[in-house]
């Protein structure tokens, strides 16, 4: 069995099938870490929501009714 071209072509594929999944690992990092950052904007946003909810409460005291 002689060393032919047609042999050394699937290492070359494999290769890049390799360098195929590191790059869609990467990218799936990369969309997971989007997703934490965009929850704890939500987290952010509800949190400064339930404060401005908390100052309309205490602008309507009853003891300035009279």
């Amino acid at each position: 069995m002689q060393d032919c071209f047609a042999m050394r072509v699937p290492k070359a594929e494999g290769r890049r099938q390799k360098a195929e999944g590191r790059r869609q690992k990467a990218e799936g990092r990369r969309q997971k870490a989007e997703g934490r950052r965009q929850k704890a904007e939500g987290r952010r946003q509800k949190a400064e929501g339930r404060r401005q909810k908390a100052e309309g409460r205490r602008d309507f005291s009853p003891d300035i009714v009279s």
